[in-house]
């Protein structure tokens, strides 16, 4: 009889793991702020001009990349704002100490900006002078902007002409919140603008002391904007008071000033490509086993008993020993392969 027994091949399929991170953070535990490091996008230095002496890149682009790896970029969007090659402390227009979010922000270095005057009339609201976009990689959750020395002015000594100029900032973005963190001279109107809180400012926030009548100091602070963002874009609007009969005529009464931003890298969202794991196929073949059990024969010799038939055979008369015989009776018994032969006498009495 043969016997045969096959084990079933096991065959692991390929498995394949998928994996998103659409919202991958980022934490270094602190808050990260702008502080040097800025240099011009690669192709978009813009076109300078000159305003009063100082050299400004119009439709130009600044950045600079925080220790997290986020990088913050500037944009100057518009004829009527620019950037400047020479960076500032934000204390280099008066902010100091109590002004904004933490006194940290009063040593970072921020990037120099401008609005200018240019087709303005003194003594009204100029607006939409150009945009500033602000933009972060990766997208940032409430951002916060620093403001250092909006506001300045001028005096014609021959018309006795006296005017202040100042940037007020119109937030494009809709729908967001913002939050006053610290200030000088700085505030929200509205849902959507920042503004100088009193209107008539001197080019220091540290300062009033003028002779062009400005009646406080210039606006500094720190505006939290509540939301995740990859951009901000404030509008730029040049709003000015004169303080004497006459206009200021001497010149140009462009608005300079500083902005630095900070982030937290703990908020910034990155989004991370599938990333996909495939294990190749384990295939573990179990050949057939056989087993054969190879036909137990045995064979048992046939046993054969025979016996074989015996003829009754009278023989002679034998002599007699004491008595007489009439006969002997000889039988021959085969068993197995030999054979026996047996003689019985028999007596007559």
């Amino acid at each position: 009889m043969r016997k045969t027994t096959r084990n079933k091949a096991v065959l692991f399929s390929v498995l394949t793991t998928t994996l998103l991170l659409s919202v991958a953070t980022r934490s270094f535990g602190a808050n990260e702020t702008t502080n040097g490091g800025w240099s011009w996008v690669s192709g978009a230095s813009g076109t300078t001009g000159v305003i009063d002496g100082t050299t400004w890149n119009f439709s130009s682009q600044r950045k600079t990349t925080l220790t997290s790896g986020t990088v913050i970029t500037f944009k100057a969007i518009g004829t009527g704002v620019g950037i400047n090659a020479t960076d500032q402390l934000m204390s280099a227009r008066g902010g100091a100490n109590g002004m904004y979010m933490d006194n940290s922000i009063v040593s970072v270095t921020g990037t120099q900006l401008v609005t200018t005057d240019d087709g303005c009339t003194y003594g009204v609201m100029c607006s939409n002078r150009g945009q500033f976009e602000i933009s972060f990689s990766p997208a940032a959750t409430d951002p916060i902007i620093h403001f250092s020395g909006l506001g300045g002015g001028g005096v014609d000594s021959g018309t006795n002409g006296k005017t202040t100029a100042w940037t007020e900032f119109q937030l494009v973005n809709s729908g967001v919140t913002m939050t006053v963190l610290g200030q000088q001279n700085l505030g929200l109107v509205g849902s959507n603008r920042i503004e100088l809180t009193t209107k008539n400012p001197t080019t220091s926030c540290s300062s009033t002391t003028n002779n062009y009548g400005a009646t406080a100091s210039a606006g500094c602070g720190s505006i939290k904007l509540s939301g995740t963002f990859t951009s901000i874009t404030l509008q730029a609007d040049l709003n000015s008071v004169n303080n004497a009969a006459n206009p200021y005529i001497g010149g140009r009464l462009e608005d300079a000033f500083i902005m630095a931003v900070t982030v937290d890298p703990a908020l910034a969202t990155t989004t991370v490509a599938p990333a996909t794991t495939t294990v190749a196929p384990a295939t573990t073949t179990v050949a057939p086993a056989t087993t054969t059990v190879a036909p137990a024969s045995t064979t048992v010799a046939p046993v054969t008993t025979a016996v074989a038939s015996v003829p009754t055979t009278v023989a002679p008369n034998l002599p007699s020993t004491g008595g007489s015989e009439s006969g002997v009776t000889l039988a021959l018994l085969a068993v197995g392969l030999g054979s026996v032969m047996i003689v019985v006498r028999r007596r007559m009495a």
